[in-house]
């Protein structure tokens, strides 16, 4: 089976995976409701869009660019740590 025949067979497993973790990291947040967050591996920036309520959203991500509505954005591989400069988060 090459990759392709894996991705499409194992697709909608995966996209499963993706809404169960995203229901999960929202459901959480929605608890805790914190002034400030840090998207590690925030991608396009899902997470800003689905918050019903209002905090700073900082992002990391190796390959995305600076998604809309993240105040600031650190184009950084999180294989090294987080980047030094982040600061601290809720």
């Amino acid at each position: 089976m090459n990759s392709a025949q894996w991705i499409d067979t194992n697709k909608t497993k995966m996209n499963n995976n993706v809404k169960a973790y995203r229901k999960a990291v929202l459901e959480i947040l929605g608890i805790r409701k914190p002034s400030s967050i840090l998207d590690v591996a925030c991608g396009s920036g899902w997470l800003r869009n689905e918050l019903d309520f209002s905090s700073r959203l900082d992002g990391v991500d190796a390959f995305s660019e600076h998604p809309f509505g993240y105040e600031n954005f650190y184009k950084h591989d999180i294989n090294g740590g987080l980047p030094q400069n982040a600061g601290t988060y809720d």
